[in-house]
C-alpha cells in the first residue's frame, strides 16, 4: 500500500507573553481547524498577538488572510539549520541556545534608542555591548533585515534591533509589527 504523511500546524498565541492557547489540528487539506481559531480569536479581540507556527510554507497566505500578527514556517527553519549545521559543526546548538535562553542569553527585538539616531553601526554595537551587556544581531529597517550591514551602515531613528542579552534591561521593546520567518 500506499504511506500517507500527515501534516500539522500549531497555533500559540500570546498576549503580552503569555501563551493563551495551543491548538493542534491535523491537516487533510486546508488548515481549516486552526484558521477558524485564528479568526474566532481575531474577532473576539482584535488586540490580542496571534503567532502561529506553519510546517507547510503553502499554508502562509491562508494564515496571512486571517490577520495573524507573525507567522513562523518552521520546516523552512529546521531545513536550513540542518544545513549549515552539516558544514559548520555546533552550529545548531549555538543556534539553540541563543532561541531557547540558554545561560545569558535572551533575543529580543527592541526600538532603536533616540540618542543612537545616526550613529554607524560598529558605534551603535560597541554602545549595546559597554552600556546594555547585549550583542546587536541584527538591524530591520522597514520590513527588510539587515543581519550584516556594512561599516559605513547608519542607524535611523525607526529602526529596530535584534539583540541577545541578559535581560531587556531599559531597552524599549518593539512596536508593534507583521511577519513571517
Amino acid at each position: 500500500g500506499r504511506s500517507r504523511t500527515t501534516e500539522h500546524s500549531h497555533l500559540r498565541v500570546f498576549l503580552r507573553g503569555t501563551p493563551l492557547g495551543l491548538v493542534w489540528t491535523p491537516c487533510a487539506g486546508p488548515v481549516l481547524g486552526s484558521i477558524l481559531t485564528v479568526l474566532a480569536i481575531e474577532s473576539i479581540n482584535p488586540e490580542v498577538r496571534t503567532v502561529v507556527e506553519v510546517n507547510n510554507p503553502d499554508h502562509v497566505e491562508h494564515f496571512r488572510r486571517a490577520n495573524v500578527n507573525e507567522i513562523m514556517v518552521t520546516s523552512k527553519l529546521a531545513a536550513h539549520l540542518l544545513a549549515r549545521s552539516a558544514m559548520y559543526p555546533g552550529l545548531s546548538q549555538l543556534v539553540t541556545d541563543i532561541v531557547s535562553g540558554g545561560e545569558g542569553s535572551e533575543l529580543y527585538r527592541v526600538a532603536l534608542p533616540a540618542d543612537c539616531d545616526g550613529m554607524l553601526i560598529d558605534d551603535l554595537a560597541s554602545k549595546l555591548r559597554s552600556e546594555h551587556q547585549a550583542t546587536l544581531l541584527a538591524v530591520v529597517r522597514q520590513g527588510l533585515t539587515y543581519a550584516n550591514p556594512g561599516q559605513d551602515f547608519r542607524m535611523a531613528l525607526d529602526d529596530d534591533l535584534v539583540i541577545v542579552a541578559e535581560s531587556l534591561g531599559d531597552l524599549q521593546p518593539l512596536r508593534e509589527t507583521s511577519a513571517v520567518a
